[in-house]
């Protein structure tokens, strides 16, 4: 399983991140996902009082 993590100042620039790169929201918190190559790619999204930090695995 592959992980990569990225930090974005703010939700509000993490967001479009995510949606431009293909994932849809998981209707759970911070939860997103997208079908890749045939398995799915989760991805979660962590605000903090530093900024949003999104973890990608699969």
């Amino acid at each position: 399983m592959d992980v990569e993590t990225r930090h974005f100042p703010d939700a509000d620039q993490a967001i479009p991140f995510l949606t431009q790169s293909g994932f849809r929201f998981l209707e759970a918190p911070g939860r997103w996902w997208k079908g890749e190559s045939g398995r799915y790619i989760r991805a979660e999204l962590h605000i903090t009082a530093h900024g949003a930090l999104v973890v990608i695995s699969g």
